[in-house]
């Protein structure tokens, strides 16, 4: 097994300018962030290729009232509800499902909108935190929660937005505004239309950066979690896991070596460091 390191200092958290805002942009400049923000929501969804048959014998293929897909393993114990990633799907975290079952545990795996075997085009984060929110109403209280990427920001979301978990696991989360910024800067866009970007996010999504950024959010959720990152995640910076660290005593960081952004969501030693936080 790799060697896995507890992480107890934070990093400074990159600021966001405030750049040119939607009320002064140009017809040009407003044309290009509209686009941009179009792209932005759109996910590019990674071949599904679904759950092992050992693992789909055992589970109940369910679809919420809301139209998303999920697949239920019963069990007398706490509810743990999986929640994949941008571009992901819920059969990514089929590595937790036995281990989890092994403890007694009922899980849930979402595919959320737009993603897996689930209805959409587009999708965002606080999409992701309403199927949260969904699946709760659906089948009761959720007690647990792992996250990766997306899913695990999504995960702060919902708790802040109402949905009441006893504990979570997050794996690899982003800030969503360092996403945006580097989004920006993939496309080669001009870096002071950041704020106007942001700011039309939050009109499509209806939500405040407050409301919807993992950073944000964190101050208000009191459940304990426990973070696990890669120090070279070349997608989300382990920086924002370390600064979700600093803020609480009850947030452990594990530092993983050599997994990266989507590696690490496989490696049995995650796994095995997941199941027993929640165990």
């Amino acid at each position: 097994m790799k060697q896995l390191t507890l992480t107890e200092t934070a990093t400074d958290y990159p600021s966001i300018s405030q750049g040119t805002g939607l009320a002064n942009l140009g017809r040009e400049d407003s044309a290009t962030i509209t686009r941009a923000i179009g792209e932005f929501f759109t996910p590019v969804p990674i071949e599904y290729r679904g759950f092992a048959p050992e693992l789909l014998s055992g589970a109940q293929e369910i679809i919420l009232s809301n139209g998303l897909h999920a697949h239920r393993w019963p069990g007398k114990g706490q509810t743990v509800l999986l929640v994949h990633g941008w571009g992901g799907n819920s059969a990514q975290l089929a590595g937790f499902v036995k281990p989890l079952l092994s403890q007694g545990k009922q899980v849930i795996a979402v595919d959320m909108w737009a993603h897996g075997l689930s209805p959409g085009v587009e999708s965002n984060c606080v999409k992701f935190a309403e199927g949260i929110a969904a699946t709760e109403r659906e089948f009761g209280h959720i007690d647990q929660a792992v996250g990766h990427s997306l899913g695990a920001a999504s995960i702060l979301v919902a708790a802040n937005s109402g949905v009441k978990l006893d504990k979570a696991v997050l794996i690899s989360p982003p800030s969503i505004l360092l996403v945006m910024e580097k989004f920006l800067g993939m496309k080669k866009i001009d870096r002071r239309l950041l704020e106007a970007f942001i700011q039309m996010g939050e009109r499509y999504v209806g939500r405040s950066r407050r409301q919807a950024d993992a950073l944000m959010v964190s101050p208000f959720v009191q459940i304990p979690f426990l973070l696990i990152h890669d120090e070279r995640d070349r997608r989300c910076p382990i920086s924002v896991s370390q600064e979700l660290s600093a803020a609480a005593e009850n947030r452990p960081l594990i530092t993983t070596h050599g997994l990266g952004h989507n590696r690490i969501i496989d490696a049995p030693e995650v796994i095995e460091q997941a199941v027993a936080y929640l165990s």
